[in-house]
């Protein structure tokens, strides 16, 4: 099975139409039917189930349609493990960043550093949701990852190196009336009884009783919460004036639009880089050890 065979059983998959999928596809009908049949001998199983009140995924389709991805990027990592090789690299570290977060300078130069010392290892970065970022790093999909430290962190096999600390901020629009204050107090004062946005528990868990208790210490309460899929949405929101957001300054947000208040009584947050305890990559360890106790971040 090839990629583009795949993208013809995919497109099949989320219609339940071959008709549809074929135009979808800019191919026959028929060519498509051939393709799907030929995939079923070489399986030899049935990926779809075609009778009078539809089409449906068997569960060999479905099987198929949720392993094939992992088979797609583990081809990806061969083939630049080979190219690699042929480059006279021997190593390769993939190194995740929290969604919402950008490579900074001092990361940025630490990286370089190493990659100078190391010339023979590939550095690949990937920016990913919190709780993808640890998944993945559990799994051994990536080999390290940069991330703020929350609470209750359910994953017990992977070890943190504290980096920095960084300073809680609120956020606002740089239209509302909390950013005319000069005073960071007064400021923080008219936020009593707006409402707190923050993005959804699937890309940072556990934190919204944290932040309240932020706000509280601060001397003001949201009135009502509001949850945003995306940074992008939170960012929009924010623009809009929906309300108020509590997280570190960090340039993924444009300071033209956008004004931070800090927070006078907070908690800082730990920004950390992560391993898993049973890692394999010899260089996971060999880059973590070069990294400076702590960074200005």
């Amino acid at each position: 099975m090839n990629d583009l065979e795949y993208r013809y059983f995919y497109e099949v998959a989320m219609t339940l139409n071959f008709s549809q999928a074929a135009e979808r596809l800019f191919i026959s009908q028929p060519a498509l039917s051939r393709c799907i049949s030929n995939l079923e001998e070489e399986f030899h199983a049935p990926l779809f189930v075609r009778n009078k009140r539809g089409v449906h995924l068997t569960s060999a389709g479905v099987a198929l349609l949720h392993n094939y991805p992992q088979v797609q990027q583990a081809n990806r990592i061969l083939q630049e493990t080979v190219q690699n090789a042929a480059c006279g690299m021997d190593s390769r570290l993939v190194i995740g960043i929290q969604e919402g977060h950008l490579i900074t300078a001092s990361i940025k130069q630490a990286l370089k550093d190493f990659r100078i010392h190391n010339p023979s290892i590939e550095i690949n970065v990937v920016s990913l949701v919190y709780n993808q970022l640890f998944d993945q790093l559990n799994s051994h999909k990536i080999d390290l990852a940069f991330s703020l430290d929350f609470p209750n962190n359910i994953y017990p096999n992977i070890e943190r190196k504290h980096l920095a600390e960084k300073q809680s901020y609120a956020l606002v629009s740089r239209d509302h009336p909390a950013a005319k204050c000069k005073d960071p107090a007064e400021g923080l004062k008219i936020l009593d009884g707006m409402d707190l946005m923050l993005v959804e528990w699937s890309i940072v868990p556990n934190v919204t009783s944290w932040i309240i208790d932020q706000c509280v210490a601060n001397g003001f309460s949201p009135a009502n919460i509001h949850y945003a899929p995306s940074y992008l949405t939170l960012y929009n929101w924010l623009i809009m004036e929906k309300g108020f957001v509590i997280m570190n300054k960090e340039p993924i947000f444009n300071e033209s639009y956008i004004h931070y208040i800090p927070l006078l009584k907070e908690k800082t947050v730990d920004f950390c880089v992560y391993r898993h305890k049973e890692a394999t990559n010899p260089a996971t360890l060999k880059l973590i050890e070069s990294l400076p106790a702590c960074l200005e971040l």
